[in-house]
Order: structure tokens, then C-alpha cells, then sequence
């Protein structure tokens, strides 16, 4: 077991989506040409220096990029429009909401076919820095994940589990900013930092766009020598928000006042 509590890089600086082509590519989603890959990530540990954890009341940059993650999003409109993309569907939704040391989200992505068996499950912890960023550790369920299966239906998701008990991912904490203009947030893993051991990864790497109406998410392996040997070679995935109909997931305020477990 891991502790959730270790330190965290503070330099944060991601050359590889804050130039202008890069980010041409992420509004240029509509041309891309190659399926999106899911990347196995590995065990890790992340932490955070207490003096960079600012209170997550309601105005605060962590409440609203987890306002804005949180939802139900498909990829089906881009699967249409080119069928080298898959169809998936990805859930995001708060949990352990009468924490003090959010927000924390609850993430399942999964085959648009086979939203019950998702494929990808994590937790992630928003911490929002000194500076306004947002650090996004990323944590795996513990034991068999599938267990955890639709969890994002229930009233109140992962309950049974505290954080004490996730696998924290090494290497693999993103860093996100909002825009000037506040509508948006741009962000994502750094460098070679998060390790990976699927199709001869070596690393693995993430970028992220959210914003009110869509997620875009672009996740890419590669191996030793630095050449991509999974995911997308020209752009991310373009995760639509759709109405949640089986279920329905308040988007919780998150206050300075609520009681640490």
C-alpha cells in the first residue's frame, strides 16, 4: 500500500502542448485520421507540499476545473465522422465529496459497447497551487478494478474506499492552468516522468484539454528511444459532453467548511 501524501515536482513546464502547433492540432480534431489508444499506466506515488494546497471553496480554480470534468462524454460524433476512431464513452464523477482535501473524481472510461467493463479506471486528487495551477494526482483502484465497475451510478461513488487504500501513480501527476479568458483548462503529464509497460512503452504521456462542453484527451506511449509506439500520431480523442440519462450526478460545490475526515 502507498501513502497519498509524498512530494510533488514543482517546476511544472510542458513544452510538447503549449506550442501554438500543438494546440492547432487539439482545434483541428475533425481531421485526425488514427484510433485512440489506451495506455496501461503503472503503480506510482505522488505528493503534494502542504503549503501548496489552497482551500477548495466554491470559487477556487480546483472546484471549477472539477466542475468541468465532471459529466458523461462520447466520442461517438468523431467515431462517425472517421472510423479509424473508436467510439467510447468516459464517466467522470465526484467522490468522497465530505472530504476536506479535494476535490476528488472518480474516472471510467470504457468501449461505447461495453460501458459495463471500462478499461480504464482511475481517482484523481485536485490540488490547487500557490501559483492557481491545479495538480492532478493520479491514483489506480485497488485489487480487481473491475469490481468497481459503474461505480459512477451510485449515489456515492467509491464509499467503501478511503484514499489510504488507491495505488498512487509515480511520475504521472498532471498539471493543469485555466485560460486567461476562464474558459478553458490546458494541461496534462510531464516529460518522460510516468512510466509505462504497455505494447514496449517505456513512458507514457498526457495532454488535456476540458472545457464546459468537451474533454480532449490525447495519450500516447513510447518506448526507450522516444518514438511512439501507441496511441495517436496527429491528435486527441474528442470526448463530447452528452446528457447522463441512466443516472443522475449532481456537480457538488466544494467548501473550506466541510469536515475532514
Amino acid at each position: 500500500m502507498t501513502k497519498t501524501t509524498q512530494k510533488t515536482t514543482r517546476n511544472h513546464t510542458f513544452p510538447a502542448y503549449r506550442t501554438p502547433a500543438i494546440l492547432a492540432v487539439f482545434a483541428a480534431t475533425a481531421t485526425l485520421s488514427t484510433a485512440c489508444n489506451t495506455l496501461t499506466q503503472t503503480r506510482t506515488e505522488v505528493v503534494a507540499p502542504q503549503s501548496s494546497i489552497a482551500s477548495t471553496n466554491a470559487s477556487s480554480t480546483a472546484a471549477t476545473l472539477a466542475a468541468w470534468l465532471t459529466g458523461s462524454y462520447s466520442t461517438h460524433a468523431q467515431a462517425i465522422a472517421d472510423p479509424s476512431f473508436h467510439d467510447l464513452h468516459l464517466e467522470i464523477v465526484p467522490c468522497w465529496t465530505d472530504r476536506a482535501d479535494g476535490p476528488w473524481l472518480y474516472f471510467e472510461q470504457s468501449s461505447a459497447a461495453t460501458i459495463d467493463k471500462p478499461y480504464k479506471q482511475r481517482v484523481y486528487k485536485l490540488i490547487e497551487n500557490l501559483d492557481t495551477t491545479i495538480t492532478m494526482l493520479v491514483f489506480e483502484l485497488p485489487n480487481d478494478p473491475l469490481s468497481y465497475a459503474l461505480a459512477w451510478k451510485l449515489p456515492r461513488p467509491l464509499n467503501d474506499l478511503t484514499p489510504e487504500l488507491l495505488n498512487a501513480q509515480d511520475g504521472c501527476a498532471m498539471s493543469m492552468t485555466i485560460a486567461l479568458n476562464g474558459t478553458s483548462a490546458t494541461g496534462g503529464s510531464e516529460g518522460t516522468h510516468c512510466p509505462s509497460t504497455y505494447a514496449g512503452a517505456a513512458y507514457s504521456t498526457v495532454e488535456l484539454i476540458v472545457s464546459a462542453d468537451r474533454l480532449q484527451l490525447w495519450e500516447r506511449g513510447f518506448d526507450a528511444k522516444g518514438t511512439i509506439v501507441t496511441g495517436s500520431r496527429t491528435g486527441p480523442c474528442e470526448f463530447m459532453r452528452i446528457p447522463q440519462t441512466v443516472a443522475a450526478v449532481a456537480i457538488p460545490v466544494f467548501s473550506d467548511t466541510l469536515s475532514q475526515k
